[in-house]
Protein backbone atom coordinates (compact mmCIF):
# COMPACT_ATOMS: atom_id res chain seq x y z
CA UNK A 1 0.00 0.00 0.00
CA UNK A 2 3.10 2.18 0.49
CA UNK A 3 4.48 1.93 -2.76
CA UNK A 4 8.51 3.66 -3.52
CA UNK A 5 9.17 5.78 -0.78
CA UNK A 6 12.06 8.13 0.19
CA UNK A 7 12.51 8.64 3.49
CA UNK A 8 11.41 9.23 7.04
CA UNK A 9 8.16 7.49 8.24
CA UNK A 10 4.90 7.45 5.94
CA UNK A 11 1.18 6.58 7.52
CA UNK A 12 -1.20 5.21 4.78
CA UNK A 13 -4.93 4.61 6.12
CA UNK A 14 -6.80 1.49 5.44
CA UNK A 15 -10.82 1.77 5.66
CA UNK A 16 -12.46 -1.18 7.09
CA UNK A 17 -15.80 -1.70 5.24
CA UNK A 18 -18.80 -4.44 6.89
CA UNK A 19 -20.58 -5.28 3.50
CA UNK A 20 -22.71 -7.49 5.34
CA UNK A 21 -26.37 -7.51 6.47
CA UNK A 22 -25.52 -8.12 9.86
CA UNK A 23 -22.96 -6.05 12.72
CA UNK A 24 -19.18 -7.32 12.62
CA UNK A 25 -16.76 -7.62 15.75
CA UNK A 26 -13.14 -7.25 14.95
CA UNK A 27 -11.46 -8.35 17.85
CA UNK A 28 -7.75 -7.91 16.73
CA UNK A 29 -5.18 -6.24 14.09
CA UNK A 30 -1.36 -7.45 14.19
CA UNK A 31 1.26 -7.90 11.86
CA UNK A 32 2.29 -11.56 11.02
CA UNK A 33 6.02 -10.56 11.82
CA UNK A 34 5.28 -8.59 14.73
CA UNK A 35 8.46 -7.24 16.64
CA UNK A 36 10.28 -7.75 13.46
CA UNK A 37 8.47 -5.65 11.27
CA UNK A 38 8.79 -2.45 9.99
CA UNK A 39 5.05 -1.71 9.56
CA UNK A 40 3.25 -0.46 12.84
CA UNK A 41 -0.38 0.07 13.59
CA UNK A 42 -0.44 3.24 16.03
CA UNK A 43 -4.12 3.00 16.42
CA UNK A 44 -4.38 -1.07 17.16
CA UNK A 45 -4.52 -0.80 20.84
CA UNK A 46 -6.30 -2.70 23.19
CA UNK A 47 -8.53 0.07 23.86
CA UNK A 48 -9.87 0.42 20.05
CA UNK A 49 -10.59 -3.61 20.19
CA UNK A 50 -13.05 -5.23 19.92
CA UNK A 51 -14.50 -3.21 17.35
CA UNK A 52 -17.85 -2.98 16.07
CA UNK A 53 -18.80 -2.50 12.68
CA UNK A 54 -22.71 -1.98 11.62
CA UNK A 55 -23.67 -3.38 8.18
CA UNK A 56 -22.49 -0.99 5.26
CA UNK A 57 -19.87 1.48 7.77
CA UNK A 58 -16.26 1.66 7.63
CA UNK A 59 -13.75 2.68 10.24
CA UNK A 60 -10.60 3.72 8.66
CA UNK A 61 -7.07 2.59 10.80
CA UNK A 62 -3.89 4.40 10.33
CA UNK A 63 -0.83 2.03 9.55
CA UNK A 64 3.15 3.19 9.67
CA UNK A 65 6.36 2.39 7.25
CA UNK A 66 9.34 2.91 9.04
CA UNK A 67 12.24 1.54 7.12
CA UNK A 68 15.22 -0.40 8.28
CA UNK A 69 17.33 -0.27 5.12
CA UNK A 70 17.44 0.00 1.85
CA UNK A 71 14.81 -2.33 0.06
CA UNK A 72 11.40 -4.08 -0.36
CA UNK A 73 9.60 -4.92 2.82
CA UNK A 74 6.45 -7.24 3.03
CA UNK A 75 4.32 -7.94 5.51
CA UNK A 76 0.63 -8.48 6.28
CA UNK A 77 -1.58 -7.04 8.56
CA UNK A 78 -3.91 -9.94 10.23
CA UNK A 79 -7.33 -8.94 11.03
CA UNK A 80 -9.57 -11.31 13.95
CA UNK A 81 -12.72 -11.23 13.39
CA UNK A 82 -16.41 -13.08 14.59
CA UNK A 83 -16.98 -13.95 10.75
CA UNK A 84 -17.98 -17.19 10.28
CA UNK A 85 -16.53 -17.51 6.89
CA UNK A 86 -13.55 -15.73 7.17
CA UNK A 87 -12.51 -14.99 10.61
CA UNK A 88 -8.85 -13.89 10.00
CA UNK A 89 -8.24 -11.72 6.60
CA UNK A 90 -4.78 -10.94 5.65
CA UNK A 91 -4.06 -7.54 4.19
CA UNK A 92 -0.97 -7.71 2.59
CA UNK A 93 1.27 -4.55 2.95
CA UNK A 94 4.25 -3.54 1.05
CA UNK A 95 6.54 -0.83 0.57
CA UNK A 96 9.80 -0.45 -1.41
CA UNK A 97 12.51 2.26 0.11
CA UNK A 98 14.65 3.37 -2.07
CA UNK A 99 16.74 5.46 0.52
CA UNK A 100 17.31 9.33 0.86
CA UNK A 101 19.09 12.02 -1.35
CA UNK A 102 21.72 13.92 -0.11
CA UNK A 103 22.89 17.03 -2.19
CA UNK A 104 26.74 17.89 -2.48
CA UNK A 105 28.53 21.05 -4.49
CA UNK A 106 32.11 20.80 -5.34
CA UNK A 107 33.40 22.93 -5.15
CA UNK A 108 31.41 24.56 -2.26
CA UNK A 109 32.18 28.25 -3.24
CA UNK A 110 33.71 29.95 -6.40
CA UNK A 111 36.37 31.88 -6.24
CA UNK A 112 37.06 34.52 -9.44
CA UNK A 113 39.67 36.47 -7.90
CA UNK A 114 40.67 39.72 -9.73
CA UNK A 115 38.41 40.18 -12.35
CA UNK A 116 38.77 43.50 -14.49
CA UNK A 117 35.43 45.40 -15.49
CA UNK A 118 33.47 44.44 -19.01
CA UNK A 119 35.61 41.23 -19.01
CA UNK A 120 34.08 37.20 -17.88
CA UNK A 121 35.30 34.29 -16.35
CA UNK A 122 33.15 31.55 -16.08
CA UNK A 123 33.29 28.69 -13.50
CA UNK A 124 32.03 25.85 -13.33
CA UNK A 125 30.12 23.93 -10.00
CA UNK A 126 29.16 20.00 -9.97
CA UNK A 127 26.44 19.45 -7.79
CA UNK A 128 26.19 15.66 -6.52
CA UNK A 129 23.74 13.45 -4.92
CA UNK A 130 25.78 11.66 -2.15
CA UNK A 131 22.54 9.60 -0.76
CA UNK A 132 21.58 6.23 0.17
CA UNK A 133 20.06 3.60 -1.71
CA UNK A 134 18.82 4.60 -5.55
CA UNK A 135 16.92 8.11 -4.34
CA UNK A 136 17.23 10.60 -6.96
CA UNK A 137 18.51 14.02 -6.13
CA UNK A 138 15.57 16.36 -8.02
CA UNK A 139 16.65 19.93 -8.74
CA UNK A 140 13.88 21.95 -9.84
CA UNK A 141 15.74 25.73 -9.34
CA UNK A 142 18.68 27.39 -9.29
CA UNK A 143 19.61 31.07 -8.73
CA UNK A 144 22.12 33.46 -7.31
CA UNK A 145 21.64 34.97 -4.57
CA UNK A 146 21.57 38.26 -4.34
CA UNK A 147 18.51 37.94 -7.04
CA UNK A 148 19.46 41.35 -8.12
CA UNK A 149 23.04 40.97 -8.64
CA UNK A 150 24.29 41.99 -12.32
CA UNK A 151 28.13 40.66 -11.64
CA UNK A 152 26.71 36.93 -11.77
CA UNK A 153 25.19 35.03 -13.96
CA UNK A 154 24.05 31.08 -14.36
CA UNK A 155 25.20 29.90 -18.34
CA UNK A 156 22.67 26.85 -18.36
CA UNK A 157 19.82 28.08 -16.88
CA UNK A 158 16.86 25.30 -15.89
CA UNK A 159 14.52 24.61 -18.17
CA UNK A 160 12.99 21.34 -16.19
CA UNK A 161 14.06 19.20 -13.30
CA UNK A 162 17.07 17.46 -13.53
CA UNK A 163 16.94 14.21 -11.39
CA UNK A 164 20.70 12.89 -10.35
CA UNK A 165 21.28 9.64 -9.25
CA UNK A 166 23.61 8.84 -6.16
CA UNK A 167 27.46 8.44 -6.74
CA UNK A 168 26.69 5.12 -5.23
CA UNK A 169 25.21 4.11 -8.69
CA UNK A 170 26.92 5.78 -10.94
CA UNK A 171 30.17 7.82 -9.87
CA UNK A 172 30.27 10.53 -12.83
CA UNK A 173 26.71 11.50 -12.18
CA UNK A 174 25.97 15.09 -11.28
CA UNK A 175 24.73 18.19 -12.65
CA UNK A 176 26.80 20.96 -13.57
CA UNK A 177 26.37 24.04 -13.58
CA UNK A 178 28.84 27.10 -15.49
CA UNK A 179 28.57 31.06 -13.05
CA UNK A 180 30.13 33.71 -15.14
CA UNK A 181 30.99 36.55 -12.99
CA UNK A 182 31.23 39.90 -15.11
CA UNK A 183 32.14 43.18 -13.07
CA UNK A 184 30.15 46.10 -14.25
CA UNK A 185 31.98 48.48 -11.93
CA UNK A 186 34.95 48.76 -9.48
CA UNK A 187 34.32 46.79 -5.99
Amino acid sequence: IFGEVADATYFQSITLRNIGTCTLTLFEARFDQEAASPFECPGCTPDLFPLELFPFREQQIEVAFTPAGVGEFKDNLALLSDDAEYPEIKVPVRARFVGVPNPSVIPNELEFGYVQVGRTITKEVKISNRGTGTAKLVVSHIEIQPTGTTAYSLMNELTEPVEIVPLSTDPNAGHVVRVSYHPREVG
